[in-house]
């Protein structure tokens, strides 16, 4: 599946993958899926790596619509469901791009652009897949951006944070990202912001480092600058676990949930927890669950 994605999911029954050149499109959006056609659209013009993450990601809006149990959970969030299902999808293809046991120490706990970049140069996955397991990979609030050498905003995803930066919104020339764009590296000095889709600066000041390799495309890892706890209130540089109040099991600042953003305790789960436990799955005339990615049994 991680090499070859689009081939499968066009393979799928009631999928359809068509092709649609963006090149120099204003629109945000590089794919898309019509869930009462069930086509999926993807940019004729992007790379064979941006096409494996960006099929995924809609495979991913598929299987939310399959799924009623997470579709009501995500209907409960509110003003915060459209991030958190964007979130979720972009989580589904990393995984299968970028699996969590193949990552290692080449994101440490303090990782900066540069640990993103070498894991884009180690990985056939996208450079998307890349920012998007950086992002998961923080220990805080944070941002990893992916943008051109000129300061234009290509990608980004946060952790903990309810907002990205919109694609295509241009940075200041004195921000960190234009900055490493035509010195090839560039640090926050001091605290920095960044410019949303609405042309007003976040409200949250970040700290980080941005690099430019050699193809023009600008890395960074930012964190948030006044979070020196974590969302419950846990000193990063004090303790490296957390207790938790259900079963007194210490859990590392690694586990964390890519769905609800909370810590997973191994006995007691997380806040999405009973609504995943809920989803009954399909069992085939055959007694064999069917995965949610096909439409039928394959067992005959």
């Amino acid at each position: 599946m991680a090499y070859d994605p689009v081939s499968i999911i066009g393979s799928i029954e009631g999928i359809t993958i068509r092709y649609v050149a963006r090149s120099g499109s204003r629109c945000e959006l590089d794919a898309s899926y019509d869930s009462d056609t069930g086509v999926i659209t993807l940019d004729s013009t992007a790379s064979e790596s941006r096409l494996r993450f960006s099929s995924l990601h809609e495979l991913c809006h598929r299987e939310i619509d399959l799924d009623g149990d997470i579709s009501d959970w995500l209907y409960s969030l509110g003003a915060h469901r459209a991030v958190t299902t964007e979130e979720l999808c972009d989580g589904f293809a990393a995984e299968i791009l970028i699996p969590t046991s193949t990552i290692g120490d080449r994101l440490p706990r303090n990782f900066g652009a540069r640990h993103v970049a070498r894991l884009f140069a180690d990985s056939p996955a996208s450079r998307e897949a890349c920012v998007v397991r950086a992002a998961q990979r923080l220990a805080t609030r944070g941002l990893v951006i992916l943008a051109d050498q000129y300061g234009q905003v290509r990608f980004s995803s946060s952790h903990s944070l309810p907002m990205r930066l919109g694609r295509g919104v241009q940075q200041a020339n004195s921000n960190v990202i234009s900055r490493a764009g035509s010195s090839e590296y560039a640090t926050v000095a001091g605290r920095e912001t960044f410019t949303l889709r609405s042309g007003k600066q976040t409200y949250t000041e970040f700290i980080g480092d941005a690099v430019c390799t050699d193809d023009g495309y600008v890395f960074g890892v930012f964190r948030d600058a006044g979070a020196d706890v974590d969302i419950r209130g846990i000193s990063f540089e004090s303790k490296k676990t957390w207790t938790c109040n259900g079963c007194g099991e210490n859990i590392y600042d690694e586990n964390w949930c890519n769905l609800c953003r909370q810590k997973v305790c191994q006995t007691c789960g997380c806040r999405c927890g009973p609504f995943r436990a809920k989803r009954k799955p399909r069992i085939c005339p055959h007694g064999l669950e069917i995965p949610l990615a096909l439409s039928e049994c394959e067992c005959g």
